[in-house]
C-alpha cells in the first residue's frame, strides 16, 4: 500500500525500470524509437532506442506548447488564472470544441484539457495565446534534433486540413 495522503492506493509494482521498458519496446514489431531525457541542449538521455530515427511525434508537440506557456507564466507575462475568450475551434479529441463561442476559460483549464485529454481546441486556443514564435523558440531551445522539420508550427486544425477536408 502506498500512502497518497487521504487516498490510499493499493499498488502491485511490476518488474519495471528503464532496462525493462527498453526491452519491451525492442520486442514490439516494426520500427520503434524512444528518447527520454530532460529538455535542454546536451542533456543525457535516461532511455534511448533508435534515438536518431526521425518519426512523427503526434500530440506530444503539445508539450512544447505547455512548456512555452509555463515559461511565460514564470516570467509574469501570463498567469494560470488568466481568463481568455474561446475563439478557436478544432476537431476532436477533446470537449472544448462544443463550448460556446466566446466562453470565458482560464489558461490553466485550457492547459489541463490539452495535456489530460489531448483537447485540440484547447491546444489551438493556447497556440493563439502563447504565440507561434514563442513555441518555435521553445522547440529550438529544447534540443530537438531537427526543429526545421516541425516548423512552421501548425495548429491542430491546420494539421487536419493537410490530411483532409475539414469543412465536411
Amino acid at each position: 500500500e502506498v500512502d497518497h495522503g487521504d487516498c490510499p492506493v493499493l499498488v502491485d509494482p511490476l518488474d519495471d525500470g528503464a532496462d525493462r521498458i527498453v526491452a519491451d519496446l525492442a520486442a514490439l514489431p516494426g520500427t520503434t524509437s524512444l528518447y527520454y531525457a530532460p529538455l535542454g541542449e546536451g542533456a543525457e538521455p535516461i532511455m534511448a532506442v533508435n534515438a536518431d530515427t526521425q518519426m512523427a511525434i503526434g500530440s506530444t508537440f503539445k508539450l512544447y506548447v505547455l512548456s512555452a506557456l509555463a515559461r511565460q507564466v514564470e516570467r509574469g507575462e501570463r498567469a494560470w488564472d488568466e481568463v481568455v475568450r474561446l475563439d478557436r475551434r478544432s476537431l476532436p479529441s477533446g470537449i472544448a470544441q462544443a463550448w460556446p463561442e466566446g466562453a470565458p476559460v482560464t489558461i490553466h483549464t485550457l492547459a489541463t484539457l490539452m495535456i489530460s485529454i489531448s483537447d485540440n481546441t484547447a491546444t489551438d486556443q493556447l497556440v493563439a495565446v502563447v504565440g507561434r514564435d514563442a513555441i518555435a523558440a521553445e522547440l529550438r531551445a529544447s534540443g530537438h534534433a531537427a526543429p526545421e522539420r516541425t516548423l512552421p508550427f501548425l495548429t491542430t486544425l491546420e494539421l487536419f486540413g493537410l490530411k483532409g477536408d475539414i469543412e465536411h
